[in-house]
């Protein structure tokens, strides 16, 4: 279904370029030093984010994956500023596993990820998972359980799990 028909049909009377226009603004002012993909790979700020859309729209029912759904297209087509995607980390992946106390090679990590998705979320979407936020913290703790690291942050999981989604 196209976003103009999901916005209709959850009783948000606006565009889908007003309803675009209210997630970057809402990112801007709420979340100042936020990118995208922070959002996105955070669970916690991802729900903030979709309540404080909501709040904004109290007569519509908008659900996490159309508000996520969409800040996720915003970002696949750049219809933002760069700097609201966001930058590849300067600091290597093999860092900031060793730093959550993971012994795993990035690329047994990369699987183990790409592997937890599909035991718990068999023929979902990357998409719809990182659409959904508290499907995404299930699979940061699955991931956490798996790779015997139970300090790895949920955002490193989720961003791994974004760069799988670019290949």
């Amino acid at each position: 279904m196209k976003l103009s028909e999901n916005l209709k049909a959850c009783g948000f009377d606006g565009s889908t370029e007003a309803f675009k226009s209210l997630l970057l603004e809402t990112l801007r002012a709420n979340f100042p030093a936020t990118t995208i993909d922070a959002v996105l790979s955070t669970p916690a700020v991802a729900t903030r984010f979709c309540e404080i859309i909501r709040e904004s729209n109290p007569d519509a029912n908008l659900h996490d994956s159309i508000i996520l759904g969409t800040l996720l297209t915003i970002r696949r087509r750049k219809e933002c500023s760069k700097k609201l995607i966001g930058e590849p980390s300067k600091v290597k992946l093999s860092k900031h596993l060793s730093n959550g106390g993971c012994t795993m090679k990035v690329s047994e990590f990369r699987e183990l990820v790409a592997g937890c998705l599909t035991n718990m979320f068999d023929g979902q979407s990357i998409h719809a998972i990182l659409c959904h936020p508290r499907e995404s913290l299930a699979l940061c703790e699955y991931v956490k359980t798996k790779s015997q690291s139970s300090n790895l942050p949920h955002s490193l999981i989720l961003k791994v799990l974004l760069s799988i989604r670019k290949k």
